[in-house]
């Protein structure tokens, strides 16, 4: 969709695309050829097609910019990372999302799968059973049966999309082979100037779950331990990092709902601004010829719309979300 927005100020042609999401975009089913990101394909067909037919607007087929915010972000460093998806773009811009963010890639997607037919209606545990319940679910049944098959760590870590990227098995049609982290520290340069960056206060938007949850992150704040940690759950490793997240964030003290701050800092951190920084430094290291930028945004003004949305205006900072309404 080619459309008019504060950019226009600027001498660019903006396209924005659509994608199957869910269950439509990336069920991961391989012993019936479900082989999954689905979704990152018709982002991929998108990518070609402007490539292809963008002068026919006045645009420049050499000098493409990708970029995302929050999922849109994690999608644009993925394509950075696919072989098959770099010929088609210049540079990029990741917008409070990179690939290396704890809720990007999908987990137990086969599981998923299986456990999403049965939601549908399947009574056997065959492969063509399960498959053939899947392809005759409706779109609404899917989408709706969904959420019901995240994992008990997933919705104890607050990971609420269940249906994501998946590492693909290899084949011609593949375009995630391995993880995201493997990917990003093999490459040997990656040719693309960037700008990546996060709001100063992204954790504003889980505030809505998390402050009637706070009890929760009292009692279990080993549930946003990092999984890039390698840190087993239940652990004495898992309890000290525990006890040094309290020490950091809350001054050691119990955790209430007069520690707002101090728990929107935390979200942060854990959702966004540490694989953000994460993804920076691995970007620096591996390119060494076009320039990097990083930025923080923190103003907080009448455009923060999503945070005012939600009926989170009372709180100080930049949400999750807010820098995009000075964009469009």
């Amino acid at each position: 969709i080619l459309f008019l927005s504060i950019l226009d100020q600027e001498d660019v042609i903006v396209v924005t695309l659509n994608y199957r999401l869910g269950p439509l975009g990336f069920l991961f089913y391989p012993r019936k050829g479900i082989t999954g990101n689905a979704g990152l394909k018709d982002q991929l067909l998108a990518l070609k097609w402007v490539n292809e037919n963008i002068e026919k607007f006045g645009g420049d087929s050499q000098n493409i910019t990708l970029f995302g915010e929050s999922a849109g972000g994690a999608s644009t460093h993925l394509h950075l990372l696919c072989p098959k998806s770099q010929p088609y773009f210049h540079k990029v811009i990741c917008q409070s999302g990179t690939s290396l963010m704890e809720w990007v890639m999908q987990e137990d997607p086969e599981g998923k799968a299986e456990r999403l037919a049965k939601i549908v209606g399947c009574q056997s545990n065959s492969d063509e059973e399960i498959f053939a319940s899947l392809m005759s679910a409706t779109p609404e049944d899917l989408a709706i049966g969904a959420i019901r098959t995240l994992s008990e760590d997933e919705k104890r870590r607050g990971l609420p999309i269940p249906f994501k990227p998946v590492v693909e098995p290899p084949g011609d049609d593949a375009l995630l082979t391995d993880t995201p982290l493997n990917l990003a520290t093999a490459l040997k340069s990656i040719e693309k100037p960037m700008i990546i960056g996060h709001n100063a206060k992204e954790g504003i938007i889980m505030l809505l779950d998390a402050v009637r949850k706070i009890d929760l992150f009292d009692e279990d704040l080993a549930r946003i331990v990092p999984k890039s940690l390698n840190v087993v759950q239940g652990s004495r490793t898992c309890e000290r990092v525990t006890e040094e997240m309290r020490k950091f964030y809350f001054s050691g003290d119990k955790i209430t709902k007069k520690s707002i701050v101090e728990l929107t800092d935390l979200l942060s951190d854990y959702h966004f601004v540490i694989a953000n920084h994460v993804t920076a430094e691995i970007h620096a290291r591996k390119e060494h010829r076009s320039p990097m930028f990083f930025y923080r945004f923190s103003y907080d003004g009448e455009l923060n719309l999503p945070k005012r949305l939600f009926g989170l205006g009372q709180n100080k900072g930049a949400c999750h979300g807010d820098d995009m309404f000075y964009l469009f």
